[in-house]
């Protein structure tokens, strides 16, 4: 499960409109993807969020790590 602000969920809507909408419904599905990907537990999610969205990981060799994601989007790619 993913826990976002309100005030995180108006600023993608704001920037991303329906782009962002169809991202934050897909958030969840997404972080749990990466999660399997890399091996990923303990995720805590970042509270105070900007403009993606970043949480607290460990990798299977107790490594911590910070996930990233975004909504996709050129700058994102650079």
């Amino acid at each position: 499960m993913v826990t976002i602000s309100p005030a995180f969920i108006d600023r993608i809507l704001a920037i991303h409109g329906q782009t962002g909408r169809k991202w934050l419904r897909t958030l969840a599905d997404l972080q749990e993807k990466m999660a399997l990907r890399w091996s990923l537990r303990d995720i805590h999610p970042i509270h105070d969020l900007s403009y993606n969205y970043l949480a607290f990981a460990t990798t299977s060799d107790n490594t911590p790590v910070v996930l990233k994601l975004g909504v996709p989007h050129p700058e994102l790619d650079s």
